[in-house]
């Protein structure tokens, strides 16, 4: 008869016990046991099983742009490199017990940028400071739930404790071979196990003192972000957390005792959020909406059943004016427009990602020309533009009170490139799906470089309609420039070679399809020629690829031909603005401004406290 869980906790090097009914009245501890360890032999009763083998994807998420920088040799370089592209467990916590200001100096001016630092550099930095006992800090990065928060906890977890999970899969195995059991069933041990020792960290456990710790983090969670977990976000990441902490609904949770017995199946009470919103329909969200605050997230599947008056009463209620703007087409009605006025007229903070920012300015913008507005993949695309077709203008009395507020933040945006800059846009054919983002992008790069110049090319070279200064400027040049002709990127740098112009940084902006030659010259060979007769000048891409593992045609024969330019990649066929703030914080961290921010940070961190790193992640 094979042995319960509760027994195999005596024998493990380090077990955990546990009592009955989890989820609900809490049960008793289990005893110490085996080498010395923490014991852990488990009841019955607990809900679903819901342990396992972490797979390396879970942690390490895949990053929307991905951006070829390059690591700087140097320490704040390497450090960079930790929290923007893949890592170990190990190089984060080297790092902290080597210089842990200027680590977490990096971090911060990383985020200040703008820059998105990884998910799963956030669990392994989480889960080092554990590691070293270093709870002071881990309450400090707790504070800033939006960057640590239910998953990021999770993961630094169930990261620490899979030295322990080895040790049980591998006596399931050696159970299961006793057994002779089916090889299927064998097959997902060893897969779980494969998993599990792709990363197993070489100090650290999920010890008594961390089960406290993160107990007591769980205690302080506010009730009404409580009632949203409960809402929006699925029951089973509670379940292993519940799991691994032995959770306790009326100790752990005062302020919600239903929560845990919730997320184990038991029914909300009926005055709570989560039981008004259950029976939620489109045939009754306009009637709930008007009687109780239901946070749009929660209202949007039936977005299309909202009256009028329900759109209305959302856009007042709803705190955050961001949330109205970013989902302006759903609550599209004159009503909505009114209240966005009001709002911004009484001096509501408009918080949205510039990128973001910049996408819905143009949308408006749009809207208020009579420019369709067709999307493909959810972005803007030139099909359908102007033309008998063309709809009629529409008002959006708050435009003018949205530019002021993206102008303010165009100057706060500079770009640490070398003057002076020039900017070519591709406008070709094969830019047809992207076109509105890519030379919003392109205009944006020349705004924002002050002295610099901005082209477009197609089979030839193509001038812009004008070199965009203010946020009016580059909506002009976005909904004026439309994708025609074949692609050479050349004619836009053979001006520049033939009058031995000095340029010091060059941007294209580009799908890299390269199809046609000008004056004799690919973009590749000529630029060769300018590095190696006129001037060394840098080389940025922003390239629109169908695949963001995709080198690029244009990069990849410039490699071939000994340049290293810098490259940042967009998904062409979903182009997405909101990620223009991780681009240009990646351009801004490549540069030797942002190595004396981090000396400046560290600085301030030593002199201080660790404090005063949440201003720069809240």
């Amino acid at each position: 008869m094979p042995r319960t869980r509760a027994a195999r906790g005596a024998v493990r090097g380090r077990g955990r016990g546990r009592g009955a009914n989890r989820g609900g009245t809490g049960g008793a501890r289990g005893g110490r046991g085996g080498r010395g360890g923490r014991g852990r032999g488990r009841g019955a009763s607990r809900g679903p099983r819901t342990t396992g083998a972490p797979k390396p994807m879970e942690i390490d998420q895949e990053q929307s742009i991905i951006a070829n920088v390059g690591v700087l040799d140097t320490p704040v370089g390497k450090l960079r490199g930790i929290f923007t592209g893949k890592c170990k467990f190990d190089d984060h916590y080297d790092a902290q017990l080597q210089d842990l200001e200027q680590y977490l100096s990096v971090m911060a001016v990383l985020e200040k940028s703008g820059v998105e630092v990884t998910q799963g550099a956030k669990v392994r930095c989480l889960a080092a400071s554990w590691a070293r006992h270093d709870y002071k800090l881990a309450e400090i990065l707790l504070t800033c739930k939006d960057k640590f928060s239910l998953r990021e906890v999770l993961k630094a977890l169930t990261l620490l404790d899979s030295a322990r999970e080895e040790r049980a899969l591998e006596k399931r195995l050696k159970r299961l071979d006793l057994q002779k059991a089916r090889p299927s069933k064998k097959g997902k041990v060893k897969n779980d196990l494969d998993n599990i020792r792709k990363e197993i960290p070489k100090v650290g456990s999920v010890s008594g003192a961390l089960v406290r710790h993160v107990a007591t983090w769980v205690s302080t969670i506010p009730e009404q972000d409580i009632e949203f977990f409960a809402v929006f976000l699925p029951k089973e990441p509670w379940r292993k957390l519940a799991d691994i902490l032995h959770l306790h609904p009326q100790k752990h949770q005062p302020q919600c005792p239903w929560f845990l017995p919730h997320c184990y199946g038991k029914d909300a009470p009926p005055n709570t959020l989560v039981a008004q919103c259950s029976n939620m329909t489109a045939e009754n969200v306009s009637e709930l909406v008007m009687g109780c605050d239901v946070p749009y997230s929660h209202v949007r599947k039936h977005a299309s059943a909202l009256t009028v008056p329900a759109k209305a009463r959302i856009a007042s209620y709803t705190k955050e004016l961001d949330t109205i703007l970013w989902y302006f087409e759903e609550l599209d009605c004159k009503e909505v427009h009114d209240i966005i006025n009001d709002r911004l007229g009484r001096g509501d903070e408009v918080k949205l990602p510039y990128g973001k920012l910049m996408e819905r300015m143009l949308y408006f913008h749009m809207l208020k020309e009579g420019i369709s507005a067709e999307k493909k993949g959810g972005y803007f695309s030139s099909r359908g533009s102007g033309g008998a077709s063309a709809p009629a203008k529409i008002e959006v009395p708050f435009f003018h009170k949205l530019i002021p507020i993206a102008d303010c933040r165009l100057r706060e945006s500079g770009l640490p490139l070398e003057q002076p800059v020039a900017v070519f846009g591709d406008a070709s054919s094969s830019m047809q799906v992207a076109i509105r983002t890519s030379t919003i992008v392109a205009s944006l790069f020349c705004a924002m470089c002050g002295s610099s110049n901005l082209t477009f090319f197609e089979a030839k070279l193509k001038e812009s309609p004008l070199q965009p200064e203010t946020i009016e400027g580059v909506l002009e040049v976005s909904v004026k420039v439309t994708a025609s002709g074949s692609t050479a990127p050349a004619a836009c740098l053979y001006p520049y070679f033939e009058k031995k112009q000095i340029i010091k940084t060059f941007v294209i902006v580009t799908d890299e399809e390269e199809n046609t030659s000008s004056n004799g010259y690919k973009f590749g060979p000529l630029f060769k020629k300018y590095y190696e007769t006129v001037y060394p000048a840098k080389l940025v891409f922003v390239s629109f690829l169908r695949s963001q593992h995709q080198v690029g045609q244009m990069v990849k024969e410039l490699k071939n031909l000994g340049m290293n330019p810098m490259q940042f990649v967009f998904n062409q066929a979903r182009p997405d603005l909101t990620k223009l703030d991780h681009l240009l914080g990646l351009l801004s961290s490549s540069s030797t401004s942002f190595n004396e921010e981090v000396m400046g940070t560290v600085k301030e961190l030593k002199n201080k406290g660790l404090e005063h790193l949440q201003k720069y992640l809240q």
